[in-house]
């Protein structure tokens, strides 16, 4: 099990969650039905590191872009940066 993460937003000043995308490559669209909350543990299946690329405002330890993505268990994608995964993962 993972955990989602680094999903606070300054401009709000509060934790927003993290959307989950169809597909880690361009194109893929996001659901508000697919939202991850801050801490809420997901399953992650594997990881792919040549998705489309996430970026963010500095906080903390989110790293500002990223390609790397994972397919959760529910065949759902989240951007890497907000998920914690505490074993290496397999590539997709």
């Amino acid at each position: 099990m993972a955990r989602v993460v680094n999903t606070w937003d300054t401009e709000t000043r509060q934790n927003v969650g993290v959307r989950a995308y169809e597909s880690p490559y361009q194109g893929g669209q996001y659901t508000e039905v697919w939202l991850y909350v801050e801490g809420e543990q997901v399953g992650v299946r594997c990881v792919e590191l040549a998705g489309r690329t996430i970026r963010d405002t500095p906080h903390g330890d989110r790293p500002t872009s990223s390609t790397a993505w994972l397919k959760l268990t529910e065949d759902r994608w989240l951007p890497a940066g907000y998920v914690s995964a505490s074993a290496p993962l397999p590539a997709c």
